[in-house]
């Protein structure tokens, strides 16, 4: 298979050196808090367009993640409703490893769980940036592995507006709407959208629904304001996993038909932007979320509900300068967020009987610089730093009523080599690190303690690649990795306790290949290699659970005809060890192929139509699964086979 993985793309590649095609746009990105050309920024970068969005017939941000080069997409359910992304070689919470970001805000939660994929409409989403690599210096916590952020649609100014619905297989049902314009100094978008499926699993089912606004306001040319607003309902069943016999008799079915989780999310984020001088900007940006989450475990008669609420304020100053004859771009900031967390156990459905009553606080502090210097026309050089601290407090009334602050840093040096049409080479290393979810500080399920003993992680993450445009219309790219991290927290299955692992070491090669001949065929190649493994203690030299080794994928759009085009997807993953398997003792996940296929039909006027088939080789495979170890079988958490989709939007 890797054999013929890699012909493939060697005899692309070959094929394509001759092509030649129009230039390609640039790219504005935010990969580094501030607008910067794409092609300028010394990092690894995939920008998924708002045209891409709608041309691939996408109906969430997962969906849209799934085909992104270097993210591994897990469920727990078989679909968006308990997914969580991996990069870089992270396997279990690997949702704590990338950090996500709606408009710079960061949108990851506090505690053990991945975020709401359907807070954010994909009907307000203009543009999805993922930055592959290390981060910490810039943002902090949770930037491990990458950094996702999602950008959402801005006003217009004239007054535009589109409506698109979609059936599918399971009864699922998505509609979405959404207008933009503006009246003067003003500007708005405004989006709505519900989601609902049954469900390939018995209690899979889902339904979301979701609506947000963005409004700015010119004070003037030098001062500017935004606000965004955004709502979403979201309910959802939890199937629970199978043993592997159950899989192969029925993977629809499920021991668990009774669980089920209620969450409601709202936020609020405001912006100040205002020029200072003929080379300085400054601006402050502040956020609020709240998460009513309301979980009933039937099967062990355990109900939960949790309020969730955060706050962050996130001042920041840029200035051009030029110091020694070279343009340096000065960036200085801090962020603060403040997490709270109330969570009330009960031992009945009705909530009459309450079993446990936590509350847990995180402050986090910290303030960063970056400093960009054009060293020539070819190279820049940037420099970042970070310094930062997080208190965790957690209170448990006749428990426990206890602290612990962790205090970090990070710094990271970067340079990039530019070179023809938008083409670059650049090396990059730092220091990255992740706090403790609060309740892996703070044990609240079982045995109430609070876990002194935790310490945060810490790593040192080292990259080598390019970006090169091979000819018009062709660009290739591939980036060498090296992550050493130590400190990881996980569960020790022997105590259930979590407790800092042995040192890891994750290192790899991502490759990506674009040939785009206009109006007649574009393919998009990626593949990847990662080797995930623990450098010491007993499990020296065994890999780190649910990392695929090696991934790949190969999409083709072309149009039939004029009005009518085709798109057709093959994706392999490599198998992985089950989450929990640190001795790689047990079963793996299996490999799998995937098929997706799809027509789209896009006469003038605005108005299109389409029909897909997802795996449509009715690949039968697990996208995540969990080792019982010595005490409890396996789990495995089958994904969808066959699906078929028909959907139409229109623009007014």
């Amino acid at each position: 298979m890797h054999r013929q993985l890699a012909a493939v793309v060697i005899v692309t590649a070959t094929v394509i050196a001759s092509v030649t095609t129009a230039e390609e746009p640039r790219i504005v990105v935010t990969a580094n808090r501030d607008r910067r050309d794409a092609a300028e920024v010394p990092a690894s970068i995939t920008v998924l367009t708002a045209t891409d969005i709608k041309d691939g017939g996408y109906n969430n941000v997962v969906d849209v993640l799934r085909d992104a080069e270097g993210v591994v997409v897990r469920s727990t359910s078989g679909n968006a409703a308990q997914s969580e992304v991996g990069m870089r070689g992270f396997g279990e919470n690997s949702f704590g490893r990338v950090l996500v970001l709606l408009d710079g805000v960061r949108l990851n939660r506090p505690d053990m769980a991945a975020i709401n994929w359907l807070q954010v409409p994909l009907s307000n989403v203009d543009r999805i940036e993922v930055v592959r690599g290390g981060n910490s210096s810039l943002y902090g916590d949770n930037a491990l592995a990458g950094v996702i952020n999602i950008i959402t649609r801005k006003g217009t100014k004239e007054t535009v507006g589109s409506l698109r619905s979609e059936v599918g297989s399971f009864d699922s049902a998505t509609h979405m709407v959404e207008v933009s314009g503006s009246s003067g100094e003003f500007s708005y978008a405004l989006n709505a959208q519900s989601q609902s499926t049954d469900g390939y699993r018995m209690n899979s089912a889902y339904s979301s629904w979701g609506a947000g606004a963005n409004v700015e306001y010119d004070f003037s040319e030098t001062i500017n304001a935004a606000l965004a607003l955004s709502w979403n309902s979201f309910d959802y069943g939890m199937p629970a996993g199978l043993t592997r016999e159950q899989m192969a008799e029925n993977p629809c079915q499920t021991d668990n038909p009774d669980d089920h989780t209620r969450n409601e999310d709202i936020s609020a984020r405001a912006v100040f932007n205002m020029l200072v001088g003929e080379s300085g900007r400054a601006t402050i940006s502040c956020s609020f979320g709240r998460r009513d989450i309301s979980t009933d475990l039937v099967k062990w008669s355990s109900y939960s509900d949790v309020i969730a609420d955060t706050f962050g304020v996130s001042p920041a100053g840029f200035l051009d300068v030029t110091f020694l004859g070279m343009e340096h771009r000065l960036m200085v900031g801090l962020d603060y967020y403040r997490d709270r967390l109330g969570l009330q156990l009960f031992s009945d459905i009705d909530r009459s009987a309450e079993t446990v009553h936590v509350d847990v606080d995180k402050d986090t502090l910290g303030f960063y610089y970056r400093d960009e210097v054009a060293l020539s026309d070819s190279f820049i050089l940037e420099t970042g730093g970070r310094i930062e601290s997080s208190d965790i407090a957690g209170r448990i009334p006749g428990a426990f009523d206890d602290s612990k602050t962790h205090q970090e840093d990070a710094m990271d040096i970067a340079l990039a080599y530019l070179f023809g049409d938008q083409s670059k080479v650049f090396g990059r290393a730092g220091t990255v690190f992740r706090y403790p979810f609060v309740d892996e500080q703070v044990s609240y399920y079982g045995s109430a303690y609070f876990n002194r003993e935790l310490t945060a992680e810490s790593g040192r993450s080292f990259e080598l690649g390019a970006d090169v445009a091979v000819a018009d219309g062709v660009r290739a790219g591939m980036t060498a990795f090296l992550l050493d991290m130590k400190d990881e927290i996980a569960v020790n299955a022997a105590t259930w306790q979590n407790e800092n692992l042995d040192n890891t070491r994750r290192s790899g090669i991502e490759a990506r290949l674009r040939w785009a001949m206009e109006d007649r065929l574009t393919i998009d190649a990626n593949c990847a290699y990662t080797r995930a493994v623990f450098l010491d203690g007993e499990n020296e030299g065994k890999h780190v659970p649910l990392v695929p080794r090696s991934s790949a994928s190969v999409t083709a759009s072309w149009p039939m005809w004029s009005e009518l085009h085709a798109k057709a997807t093959v994706s392999y993953v490599d198998g992985s060890f089950l989450g929990g398997d640190f001795a790689n003792a047990g079963d793996k996940l299996d490999a799998r192929t995937v098929v997706d296929l799809m027509l789209r039909y896009a006469p003038a006027g605005g108005i299109e139509a389409y029909i897909a088939i997802d795996n449509v080789l009715g690949e039968k495979y697990a996208s995540t699964g969990y080792s019982g170890g010595e005490w409890t079988d396996d789990l495995y958490y089958p994904a969808p086979e066959r699906t078929f989709r028909a959907g139409f939007s229109c623009g007014f």
